[in-house]
């Protein structure tokens, strides 16, 4: 199968008012969800490779978080379907785990993110549910909760910077007036120490890091 790259029109939940549940949870349809068996087949893990599309329970968070890859065939680049950080977060409450609609990765503590790099071994680029908003020059999660910027962090440089590599500073985060871009947020792989960056609007990867927050195992 042909992949095409996917691209959603979108507008930040907390200023376009987007329905979001008592949970802060952001409401969809009951359509379009795709359940996943709780028993995942057993595998072969190499431990210096990521882990894809196997959901690991987090007692910290009382949630699962999945290294999601959605391609058909990882072998091939031309089969990969690639999101830009609109997309992957209207993508993942397609995915049920456990009776739990996914979101992207809430990476709040240092302890959830190093769950993340230890179990999972992102590579580049998965995208979490972090965003920078230019309207608002605020950082907010998908649960839409505003992230202080003397909050716990992993950024891999200056956050407002931002490039192709992770040693890259040469560019900035474009926010002019008028400039309405939101700046997803993504983990760098072990090259960049697994640090976050924030990256264009229209930045396509081809994985993401899904949370589902089941509240049990």
């Amino acid at each position: 199968m042909k992949w095409v790259s996917v691209a959603f029109v979108y507008t930040v939940l907390a200023f376009a008012g987007t329905a979001i549940a008592a949970d802060g949870e952001i409401e969809l349809p009951s359509t379009g969800r795709v359940e996943i068996p709780s028993a995942t087949p057993e595998h072969k893990v190499d431990p210096k490779k990521p882990v894809y599309n196997k959901p690991m329970y987090n007692p910290e968070t009382k949630s699962y978080f999945e290294l999601h890859f959605p391609g058909e065939n990882m072998g091939s680049y031309g089969e990969w379907p690639q999101f830009n950080w609109r997309g992957a977060r209207e993508y993942a409450p397609s995915r049920v785990f456990r009776g739990a609609r996914g979101r992207l990765a809430v990476v709040k503590t240092k302890e959830t993110n190093n769950f993340i790099v230890k179990n999972l071994k992102p590579g580049c680029c998965p995208w979490i549910g972090l965003q920078f908003s230019c309207n608002e020059r605020a950082l907010m999660w998908v649960t839409g909760e505003l992230w202080p910027l003397s909050s716990y962090s992993n950024w891999s440089r200056l956050w407002a910077v931002m490039g192709t590599h992770p040693n890259d500073t040469s560019q900035k985060m474009g926010c002019g007036p008028g400039n309405p871009a939101v700046f997803g947020v993504h983990y760098w792989g072990p090259n960049g120490g697994y640090k976050w960056n924030a990256n264009a609007p229209n930045k396509e990867f081809a994985n993401m890091i899904i949370e589902y927050p089941t509240g049990k195992p």
